[in-house]
């Protein structure tokens, strides 16, 4: 093993850009191969000559970085790689997301995401509600109540249809009241359910 110093730049009045190279032989081998190098500007290079950032690490082949606590369960790992095209990020357990203190969500072991709860019962577990939109000032929202547990779904803000949890179960469209109606459709003042074939436009049922 061997650890070298060397300038790293163009030495100037008072300026002595320098670097610092950890060397060691590997297995079977009889000529140092370079395994660490501290450049000029702080950056960290493992398996690089030219890192580009504060850590830059690169492997030849297998995991690029790997993170566990032998102390807990050694089985248990964090593994950070990449094959030349994609990048995994692979844990033995589940895959938590924190921020600001506080977990946002989650991938178990058996692939189910949670978002905004711990332990998922389907592949996209979902506790609050969610948006689908193309810009910031569109979207669907998809909500369920807290306090009745009726699904809502609103354009923009603006409750559209719900279907209740509570009767008969009823899908409501310009209602929040629940009736023995399976499908409860009210709009003031116009015919607010019609029925219209695609072959020709006399083909209506409205009422």
């Amino acid at each position: 093993a061997q650890i070298k110093v060397a300038v790293d730049g163009t030495p100037g009045s008072n300026d002595m850009p320098g670097r610092i190279m950890l060397f060691t032989t590997a297995d079977g081998a009889s000529s140092l191969t370079e395994r660490l190098r501290i450049d000029n500007a702080g950056n960290v290079g493992i398996g690089i000559t030219n890192p580009t950032s504060t850590l830059h690490l690169d492997a030849s082949g297998g995991a690029v970085l790997q993170l566990q606590r032998t102390s807990s369960n050694a089985s248990n790992r964090l593994v950070i790689s990449h094959d030349g095209t994609d990048g995994t990020l692979d844990s033995s357990n589940a895959l938590l997301f924190r921020n600001n203190g506080a977990e946002r969500a989650r991938i178990t072991s058996t692939g189910r995401l949670g978002i905004g709860n711990t332990n998922p019962q389907m592949t996209l577990d979902v506790t609050g509600d969610f948006a689908i939109s193309n810009s910031s000032s569109s979207y669907w929202n998809f909500d369920r109540n807290n306090s009745s547990g009726d699904l809502i779904i609103s354009d923009t803000g603006t409750e559209r249809m719900r279907i209740a949890v509570s009767g008969t179960k009823p899908v409501l469209i310009g209602t929040t009241t629940v009736t023995s109606d399976k499908f409860a459709v009210l709009d003031q003042g116009n015919a607010f359910m019609s029925l219209r074939s695609d072959a020709a436009s006399d083909n209506v049922v409205q009422s």
